[in-house]
């Protein structure tokens, strides 16, 4: 472009203000007149003429900015925005430095940057296999999800969700944006061990599955025979065959004389037309019963197919399915398989799928689809403290924490260039005396995991926020899951009036959390798809040093630098523009005639051949002040060897925390793991054991804990509904019990079947008739409220044996149950522990 003679360049250059964490700045040339010369107006494209239509004001424009006596590059490959025009001029803002980083990554999403890698199916291998491939960019880390944390007494994947790798996102975005990075932060063990939790629910993704079949129905007639009175009589009937093909089974899976050949879930997927009855009326129902290897049901469930409906079934080796079209209200003692009243046509057809699902669809992508990178980005910086240093002629940021932007020893003497002393200010940007970091909180009351940075100066407003975290906090009291840990909310729970729990799914609840591998056996297992797993470590989750008053210690102390007695210096220097180009911010300047060092926040104008004006911060070179938050204090709590005396444990403590104060009691039982390795996994009580932490020991009873040649440890845990706090000691040393306390469950002392009400036929029947049955009983001896397992066993005539019907959960004072019973059947007897009750003929 062609310049006004003798045209001077004002530059403001600045790295980053520090004056204000929460802004990132970069160096610009503001308000730079190019006269409207031919030239000129010919490459800019004739802007500003009469009925031009250029695009040239609304796109980046590049710019270099040269220095005519030195040849110095005083920007490469900046930034020119046309802001106005005039008769004469064109007015340009030139900008350069960090700011092209920060409009590559602006209006983009983590998914834009594509995370590919990140999705992947849900199962149990694949939970696994994150704990034994340590290069995934993801990982299952354990942790209360606020779900139904076990399945069978193991622990439960479906209420656990993945968490994506901080440092993997990271390099995601630079690869997009086609930049480089580098920083000793990025090698620190906090930043390689961060973590982001996938935001929502996963149970409900998109299963993967493998197909058993896909068929049409068929219309078939038989004659069968109808008992009436003493004798019979033959009658027609017409039903939909669902499953008319055999061999289009894949025998892989099920199997018609053997059944289901693989445990697992099993989705039954229908498209179909109502079907049409003789009678002019209309079903759109579809039966499913599973029956065991001894024809018992197992289960019968119903589902609307009008809408294309699907149902998911979790079955076992051996048993089998029977499909049917329900064409009456199932609740009457009849189904339209078998019709009594004569032949019944049906029109219509559905086609059905059945397929195992082996997983569930993950995607990342979706879960990622309105998190902003510029919110990533800048969180994570404030988060570390970091200053982006972009290199001059290459798309590089070299990003330094503050500890080596403000203490490290490559100072610069500036002395020799110091002119003068222009003013001091005592205030250093929008501070306050509280300076709050914050997360995001399900609750908006709780504020437990914030931090400040407090500045003393009794001058200052109360307090200001410099970060509202993209990031949720967990809550401020712990769960009892795996000895103790935080809760990550992604579902809520709702216990209803009946006290079943239903779990309502959370959305967008991004947490940061660390993973801790523990070097213990546990069992996973699926209420959904089945199936368990044993492995001998895991991964949990910790929350260590991730509140904002311990990021803050960690990685913002060195602000007490600046802020202990803050002053804000405006000085003049002569700088050639060769030095002003290569200035370097990430180093500390002393000035002899000042007797400080200082950070330069800012050059605010400079203009060549003129003294440079310098915004100086002062910087205490040998301060440090520690950063707390009073609000959340500390507490150690350690736990000694257990004695044993008279069938109580006596277990020292030691602790900071207040007592008397109650504790849960957690008990870890010694085994031998699949290695033959000495593990003490967590031992399943009926119910927690509580006591009071008191005198520095807590005592607790041991008729729970059966005998063990290996040993029990123990641990404690204190969850204070007064300050919300919780937090569990170490394992004690084990002690080995040798049952003689152990005292087994002996209730009840008696068991009576009173009566037993036949409800008449089981409607869902498809071939032998089976009947329903209230059995009314009573018992003594049960302690009130005791939850105890209930054995329901018929005696078999075909086979001349007690046959096992069903197992029921019970609670004292529930003195009833109901039963389907299947052919064959001619007495019943019910079990509690090893008291057996009376029999009676049915």
């Amino acid at each position: 472009m062609e310049l006004y003679e003798n045209t001077v360049f004002p530059q403001v250059k600045q790295v980053n203000d520090i004056a204000n964490l929460s802004n990132r700045n970069s160096n610009v040339m503001p308000s730079v007149k190019i006269q409207k010369t031919a030239n000129n107006v010919r490459n800019i494209e004739g802007v500003s003429l009469v009925g031009n239509q250029s695009n040239a004001p609304y796109r980046q424009l590049e710019c270099d900015v040269i220095d005519a006596d030195t040849g110095e590059h005083l920007i490469y490959k900046g930034w020119a925005v046309l802001v106005d025009s005039n008769e004469k001029d064109y007015i340009f803002n030139i900008y350069d430095g960090v700011i092209d980083f920060y409009k590559e990554i602006e209006n983009t999403t983590i998914t834009q940057i594509g995370v590919p890698e990140l999705n992947h199916e849900k199962n149990l291998a694949n939970v696994v296999g994150t704990w034994t491939d340590t290069t995934l960019p993801y990982r299952y880390i354990l942790a209360d999800y606020n779900g139904n944390n076990t399945a069978s007494g193991n622990i439960n994947i479906d209420f656990q969700v993945p968490s994506a790798s901080i440092p993997y996102l990271w390099d995601k975005i630079f690869n997009y944006i086609g930049w480089t990075y580098s920083g000793t932060i990025f090698q620190h063990e906090k930043f390689k061990n961060a973590w982001l939790s996938y935001p929502k629910p996963v149970s409900t993704e998109t299963p993967v599955t493998e197909e058993v079949t896909t068929q049409n129905s068929q219309l078939t007639s038989y004659e069968v025979q109808y008992p009436v009175g003493g004798g019979v009589f033959l009658g027609s009937v017409t039903y939909a065959n669902i499953f008319p093909s055999v061999s289009s089974f894949n025998p892989a899976y099920y199997n018609f004389t053997t059944g289901i050949q693989v445990a697992g879930l099993y989705r039954f997927s229908f498209s179909a037309e109502t079907f049409s009855l003789s009678n002019g009326s209309t079903s759109s129902r579809i039966q499913i019963i599973v029956r065991d290897t001894l024809n018992q049901i197992v289960s019968t469930s119903y589902v609307d197919i009008a809408n294309g409906n699907y149902i998911d079934l979790l079955l076992n080796a051996g048993e089998r399915i029977f499909v049917s079209v329900v064409y009456m209200d199932s609740t009457l003692p009849f189904n339209g398989f078998v019709n009594p009243s004569g032949n019944v046509s049906l029109s219509g057809e559905v086609t059905t799928s059945m397929n195992l699902i082996t997983g569930f669809s993950l995607g990342f992508d979706q879960a990622f689809i309105d998190f902003q990178v510029t919110q990533f980005v800048r969180d994570m910086m404030v988060r570390f403290g970091l200053t982006p240093f972009k290199d001059k002629y290459k798309n590089h940021i070299t990003f330094l924490t503050l500890y080596e932007l403000l203490q490290n020893t490559n100072v610069n003497d500036m002395s020799d260039n110091f002119v003068a002393k222009i003013g001091e200010k005592t205030k250093i940007g929008n501070y306050a005396k509280r300076n709050y970091f914050k997360y995001k909180y399900n609750d908006d009351e709780m504020k437990h995991n914030n931090g400040y940075l407090s500045i003393a100066d009794e001058n200052l407003a109360e307090e200001i926020t410099i970060l509202n975290s993209s990031f949720y906090s967990p809550e401020r009291l712990k769960s009892v899951f795996l000895g103790g840990c935080n809760i990550y909310k992604i579902w809520d729970k709702e216990i209803k009036d009946d006290e079943t729990v239903t779990y309502k799914d959370l959305d967008g609840r991004f947490y940061l959390m660390r993973a801790e591998m523990i070097n213990e056996e546990i069992t996973l297992g699926s209420n959904i798809l089945g199936g368990t797993v044993t492995v001998p470590f895991y991964f949990r989750e910790s929350y260590y040093r991730l509140k904002f008053d311990e990021i803050l210690y960690d990685w913002h102390r060195p602000m007490s630098a600046i802020f202990d007695k803050a002053k804000l210096i405006t000085a003049d220097f002569w700088q050639s523009p060769k030095q002003i180009s290569n200035f370097d911010f990430s180093r500390l300047i002393y000035v002899r005639q000042l007797s400080s060092y200082f950070i330069a926040n800012k050059i605010p104008n400079f203009t060549k051949g003129k003294p440079t004006r310098f915004e100086l911060i002062e910087v205490d070179y040998f301060t440090q002040q520690d950063i707390v938050n009073p609000e959340e204090p500390d507490y150690t709590i350690e736990v000694g060897e257990p004695v044993l005396e008279d069938c109580q444990i006596n277990l020292p403590v030691t602790t900071d925390y207040e007592t008397p104060v109650m504790v849960i009691v957690n008990v870890f039982a010694g085994a031998f793991n699949e290695l033959s390795t000495l593990v003490y996994n967590q031992f399943s009580l009926p119910e927690p054991i509580t006591a009071e932490l008191s005198g520095g020991e807590v005592t607790f009873g041991i008729s729970m804990l059966p005998a063990n040649a290996l040993g029990y440890k123990f641990s404690i845990t204190i969850i204070s509904n007064s300050s919300f706090l919780s937090f569990t000691s170490n394992l004690s040393p084990a002690i080995v019990l040798d049952g003689t306390c152990y005292e087994e469950p002996s209730y009840p002392e008696t068991l009576v079947i009173n009566s037993i009400e036949n409800l008449g036929t089981e409607p869902s029947a498809m071939f032998q008739p089976t009947y329903r049955y209230f059995i009314n009983y009573t018992h003594t001896g049960i302690p009130p409220g005791t939850i105890y397992l209930l054995k329901v066993e018929g005696y078999s005539t075909i086979l001349s044996t007690w046959l096992s019907i069903g197992d029921y959960i019970k609670t004292d004072g529930d003195d009833g149950t109901q039963l389907v019973v299947g052919y064959g059947i001619n007495k019943i007897r019910i079990s509690i522990n090893d008291v057996i009750s009376n029999e009676v003929n049915v």
